[in-house]
């Protein structure tokens, strides 16, 4: 499925389009997560239409830029502790 194909212009957004607001207009517990996932499933779907061969090469990309963004958040306390101390005079170092 192309983004200038009729299939996707006239089935597959309108649908996303129509479901997604209708997810997150919704007055249940955590509407807005279950929006997003559903958005998130769409867009596999989007992807996977063209050739469910590179899906897994997609899923594997997005698990390692998750998994690094965790970490680097995890530690970017340490990196602003270690970048005051460095610009109160309390080393050379600089980030």
């Amino acid at each position: 499925m192309l983004f200038s194909s009729f299939t996707f212009i006239f089935v597959f957004l309108p649908i996303v389009w129509i479901v997604f607001h209708l997810l997150k207009k919704a007055r249940f517990k955590s509407h807005y997560k279950v929006a997003k996932i559903f958005l998130i499933v769409s867009s596999l779907f989007f992807y996977a239409f063209w050739k469910v061969a590179y899906l897994p090469i997609l899923l594997s990309s997005i698990i390692i830029n998750y998994t690094l963004a965790k970490l680097i958040l995890k530690n970017s306390t340490s990196l602003v502790a270690l970048k005051s101390s460095a610009t109160n005079g309390g080393g050379g170092i600089t980030i």
